[in-house]
């Protein structure tokens, strides 16, 4: 795991002032290098050209060699992600699939879904919001290789100061149209205020609408050990929401989200991402879906 973690660290954006997200860029290197094992929970041939050199992306990638309880905490978070990003995309495939026309994902990253998935859906939309600075990093990247990737309609904004509604609408998302939101590693950024902001938009924008999301669970941000902590500050992304799953549900049904369903890491394994059985799995996330009636 070591070696594919060095090996898909190959490839490095240049050097940007503004502020991008490091998680999306650990993220990409935890997806890099899931991708060249042969039992990989996921395959995702796009995520190698986002490693970066950020010294704090370096510690990810070496600071596992020097002390072995960073090393487990990473494997277990590299674990992590690649489940939920299964569990994720089964979720978005199974809306395409129900007759959804539109995905909008919010705090985008250096998610390739539209590329990886797309092509199965051709009559789909794909729309990707994200902060600016992330996301001209990420389209540089790509428009400096092959052009292997499909077109997205892009929507940069930061979340605690702009109207997604009205940049959506921008954009030239359909209110027509069934659409699917992904907010997949997200909401736990957020204040509670914005989260609340976000989800009212979203019914703003989009009357026949399914959320799929990600969230850390109550219990498990309770959990969590000094060295996860003092790792997620150190990438200066704190999470500050955590919820149980009643709680979410009753929250999403307030912006008319209904038929709330949920599943653990370990529903996420059995249901979604199968060659992760036996791996590290004890920091996560749960994912969820909910739609509108």
């Amino acid at each position: 795991m070591a070696d594919a973690l060095a090996r898909a660290e190959a490839i490095a954006l240049p050097e940007r002032k503004a502020p991008r997200s490091l998680i999306a860029a650990v993220n990409a290197l935890f997806r890099a290098a899931e991708t060249e094992r042969p039992d990989a929970i996921l395959r995702d041939p796009y995520a190698r050209r986002f490693a970066e050199r950020d010294g704090k992306v370096a510690l990810v990638r070496y600071g596992r060699f020097l002390l072995p309880a960073l090393g487990r905490a990473i494997d277990e978070l590299w674990t992590a992600h690649c489940v939920r990003h299964a569990s994720i995309d089964a979720l978005v495939i199974d809306a395409l699939a129900a007759g959804y026309e539109q995905v909008v994902i919010i705090g985008a990253g250096y998610d390739m879904r539209a590329s990886r998935i797309g092509a199965a859906f051709p009559r789909v939309r794909w729309f990707e919001v994200d902060l600016p600075a992330t996301m001209g990093a990420k389209w540089e990247q790509l428009a400096n290789g092959a052009r292997d990737w499909r077109d997205v309609l892009r929507v940069p904004l930061d979340l605690n100061v702009d109207s997604l509604s009205a940049e959506l609408r921008r954009a030239g998302l359909r209110r027509d149209q069934k659409t699917l939101f992904v907010c997949e590693g997200l909401i736990h950024y957020l204040p509670l205020a914005r989260l609340n902001a976000l989800l009212a938009a979203i019914a703003e924008v989009a009357p026949r609408r399914r959320l799929a999301l990600s969230f850390i669970r109550s219990e498990m941000y309770a959990s969590r050990g000094g060295l996860f902590v003092r790792l997620v500050q150190t990438l200066k992304e704190i999470p500050r929401l955590h919820f149980s799953p009643p709680a979410l549900a009753a929250l999403l049904a307030t912006h008319g989200l209904q038929r709330f369903r949920s599943w653990t890491a370990a529903e996420q394994v059995r249901g979604f991402a199968r060659a992760a059985e036996g791996r590290p799995l004890r920091l996560s996330q749960d994912v969820a879906i909910a739609e509108s009636l």
